[in-house]
């Protein structure tokens, strides 16, 4: 996975799924932190790149930039300043994104300011969280060429910060396949934090495959609440993973809402990969039935509340709770005399705060 030598470069499959999570998180996450009264948003892409592709598709700086400009709610959002810093270690690329955004926004709004930096990722990330000043909301994107340049160490500095959360790029399945070269170890060591990785070079197939994204995300967990990861398999057997990590409850329901949101395109299949023991395809249908299964194996025939349910649903499945859970799931599940609930006079069918449910 060579970086291209060119200033730009053609868009390969495996980035159009990224880039339209991207934008739909950004869509949900920007008003959201403006209605909070949140004075300053921070926005940093890491590997900014020149902003456009050969073929005239945008960049991820340029889908930020107009995850703002392009939003319904842009008035909303206005309140707040949003911070852009785009770091790009090659200058011809840099001065590219730079005409770029000129283009974009010939006077840029008031509340937005755009930092480009020429550097290193991991040599300049402290500086610019340290110019801002936190606790202020950050989103950071991390995306490398190959993984050599990322280093979980300064995925889990970023996330320190309790208001900060990372969107990374982990070519999973490049990485299993190289692994056992001797010329990989010392970048997977920087990538992993440590020598763990080595005990997967006996694994093969699938089970090396989870083995990496466990231990990528068992190094996220410990500094950040919430961790998923997606997979995001593209036409002639190829793919990557996306891990999101946040400490925030409402990042994790945002990011669902993104994931759920995408549809498939160029032969690409989305799947969350957190658990290998419920790899779910992100599909505009998904059968019910393994939520139910889940549901059932979490509470057995105790009771629980809709509550319970919800934060289940949320925080261990892959599912989502608005959209999977109640007409989905507990409906159906009712009907059928699988699900009993106790919810006092509201009407059939609802399930309201304080309901109490137990599986028959």
């Amino acid at each position: 996975m060579a970086a291209p030598t060119e200033v730009l470069w053609d868009l390969e499959p495996h980035s159009v799924g990224k880039h339209r999570l991207l934008r739909k998180y950004l869509d949900a996450w920007l008003p959201i932190l403006a209605q909070a009264g949140y004075r300053r948003i921070l926005l940093v892409d890491g590997f900014a790149g020149p902003g456009r592709y050969r073929g005239g598709e945008d960049g991820s700086p340029i889908i930020m930039l107009k995850a703002f400009l392009e939003h319904r709610s842009r008035a909303v959002i206005s309140r707040s300043e949003l911070l852009y810093f785009f770091i790009e270690r090659d200058g011809a690329r840099l001065e590219h994104l730079l005409g770029e955004i000129s283009t974009l926004m010939p006077t840029p709004p008031a509340n937005v300011k755009v930092r480009p930096i020429r550097g290193e990722f991991r040599e300049v990330m402290a500086d610019v969280l340290a110019q801002v000043g936190l606790p202020v909301p950050t989103f950071v994107f991390i995306d490398p060429f190959g993984y050599e340049q990322n280093r979980v160490e300064l995925t889990s500095s970023i996330l320190g910060y309790s208001t900060c959360e990372v969107l990374v790029y982990l070519p999973t399945r490049f990485i299993a396949r190289f692994m056992a070269e001797p010329d990989t170890a010392e970048a997977l060591s920087h990538l992993y934090g440590g020598q763990e990785w080595r005990d997967g070079i006996d694994l093969t197939g699938r089970a090396r495959l989870d083995f990496l994204r466990d231990l990528f995300a068992t190094k996220l967990r410990r500094s950040a609440t919430h961790v998923r990861s997606f997979e995001i398999a593209t036409a002639g057997g190829g793919g990557y993973d996306l891990f999101f990590a946040t400490n925030s409850r409402r990042g994790l329901e945002k990011m669902k809402d993104a994931m759920w949101a995408v549809d498939p395109e160029r032969g690409e299949r989305f799947r969350d990969t957190t658990r290998r023991d419920q790899l779910v395809l992100f599909e505009p249908e998904p059968d019910p039935i393994p939520l139910l299964r889940l549901l059932q194996h979490r509470f057995g025939r105790e009771p629980f509340t809709v509550q319970e349910a919800v934060d289940f649903v949320l925080f261990d499945t892959a599912y989502h709770p608005g959209k999977h859970l109640k007409r989905m799931t507990l409906m159906p599940a009712e009907a059928r005399g699988e699900l009993v609930v106790d919810r006092g006079a509201a009407r059939r069918g609802s399930y309201p705060e304080g309901a109490v449910l137990r599986f028959a």
